[in-house]
């Protein structure tokens, strides 16, 4: 109960009520629709609540972060959409890509990053030992 009243802390300003609604509307779209329908709206509702749970709340340059995570969900799925059950080495991609983001996003120091878009970013220069890996959910 004590680690279920932490959590709860830790959202800020997010309410009970919230998270029941979200929990309420996932359980709605699983158990009465099916197909495609489900699939995107059951997606589209995990990533509204990634916004308003954990990304909404945090300083303004974490949205940053949510347009990164909308994007790498994407390439997931396309990978995996393209490539898994292919014959040949192509499967490989489907299974490696998540590992590898996951690599990339939990040990790659969010500093190295003005080194690799080629221009400066004051706002991670303000902020070195900063850590992407909070904000995208299962790391």
């Amino acid at each position: 109960m004590a680690s279920l009243l932490q959590f709860l802390q830790t959202l800020g300003d997010v309410t009970v009520v919230q998270l029941v609604i979200y929990l309420i509307a996932g359980r709605l779209i699983l158990r009465r629709l099916s197909g495609g329908l489900r699939e995107a709206l059951f997606a589209g509702l995990n990533l509204a609540g990634y916004y308003f749970f954990f990304v909404r709340s945090a300083d303004i340059a974490y949205s940053h972060v949510f347009v990164a995570y909308g994007g790498l969900v994407a390439v997931q799925f396309l990978t995996l959409r393209l490539f898994a059950g292919q014959p040949n080495w192509k499967t490989w991609i489907a299974f490696y890509t998540p590992i590898a983001f996951l690599v990339l996003i939990r040990y790659v120091p969010a500093r190295v990053l003005p080194n690799l878009t080629g221009h400066s970013n004051e706002w991670l220069f303000h902020h070195p030992d900063l850590s992407f890996a909070p904000f995208f959910v299962g790391l």
